[in-house]
Parts: C-alpha cells; sequence; structure tokens
C-alpha cells in the first residue's frame, strides 16, 4: 500500500515535507547548545551525554525500519506517526525533571530521523517527475540548514529561557 496521489499543488506539498524535516533536524541539533547547562545541573556528563546518544540510537534504527514500514503501509501514514513520536517524545522530555525520563524523551524523539528519508520517497512518490531533482536538494538543504538553525536557536533558548524550552520549540 503506498501513496500515489499526486498533490493538488507540488509546492505546498514541498513546503509541508520541509516543515516537517525542520522538526527532525532541531531535534537532532538543539540538545547541544544545553549539554554544559544540563552537566552543570545534573552533574554527571556520562548520563547528560546518553541525551545525544540515545536520540542517535533510535535514529539510526528507526531511519532504516521506518522507511521499510513507509514502503509497505504508506510514507505518509508513517511520517505522520513518525511526527506524533515526536511530540511525544518534545513533550516528555519538556515535563520531565528526571535525567532518565528526559534521556527517555529523547530516545522517542529519535524516531523522528526516519522524516528524512521518508521525505526523499514522497517527493519521488508524488511530485511531478521534471521537479524531483529540485525537490530533492532543497529537502537535503533543508535538514543541513535546519541543523545549524536548531543549533543557534537552542543556544538562544538556553540563554535566555527555561532550557525545557527548547523541547516546545523543536
Amino acid at each position: 500500500m503506498t501513496d500515489t496521489s499526486t498533490p493538488k499543488s507540488p509546492w505546498l506539498f514541498l513546503v509541508v515535507l520541509i516543515v516537517a524535516e525542520l522538526t527532525s533536524a532541531f531535534e537532532a541539533s538543539m540538545i547541544y547548545s544545553a549539554l554544559s547547562e544540563l552537566h552543570r545541573i545534573y552533574g554527571d556528563p556520562v548520563r547528560v551525554g546518553w541525551l545525544v546518544t540515545a536520540f542517535l540510537l533510535v535514529s539510526a534504527a528507526a531511519a532504516a525500519i521506518c522507511g521499510r514500514l513507509g514502503d509497505i503501509y504508506g510514507r505518509r501514514t508513517i511520517l505522520l506517526w513518525m511526527l506524533m513520536f515526536s511530540a511525544l517524545g518534545s513533550m516528555i522530555s519538556y515535563f520531565s525533571t528526571n535525567l532518565d525520563w528526559i534521556i527517555f524523551g529523547r530516545a522517542v524523539q529519535g524516531m523522528s530521523a526516519a522524516i528524512l528519508p521518508l521525505c526523499f520517497g514522497l517527493v519521488r512518490e508524488c511530485m511531478p517527475k521534471e521537479k524531483i531533482p529540485f525537490a530533492v536538494g532543497v529537502i537535503a538543504g533543508t535538514a543541513v540548514t535546519g541543523g545549524a538553525l536548531g543549533y543557534m536557536a537552542g543556544g538562544v533558548i538556553v540563554d535566555y529561557l527555561p532550557w525545557h524550552t527548547m523541547f516546545l520549540f523543536a
């Protein structure tokens, strides 16, 4: 079961995919700006490091597994599930004060790494053939640029707002 319907507006469709990928990119990079603050609060650099490690471990598995699930059940459906997991992980991390629960929330957020390959698949599946190279380039550029913007936004958040706020922005 695949999603082969052509969107009414390919450009609006591309914008939706850009926003979805920005979610993933922000979640991957914002935490780096808060690591020193989290080390100061929790005092354990190894456990604080698991905020990155848990996210990356789940990310590696999610990208491969969810890409295949997208082939079977439809990329749009799986993309929506990944966005829901992303929001769930953000809420767990936002409302938690215990480092173990924040790590768990980050692991759930790691599911968002499947967004990029799903977006590539949706572009190839749903965009007009002549627009696919441009759309793939835009999505790839969004991943890179979003990572940089997320890192900078994380720094601003940690400097001027409570650090938990970064999970709301992701």
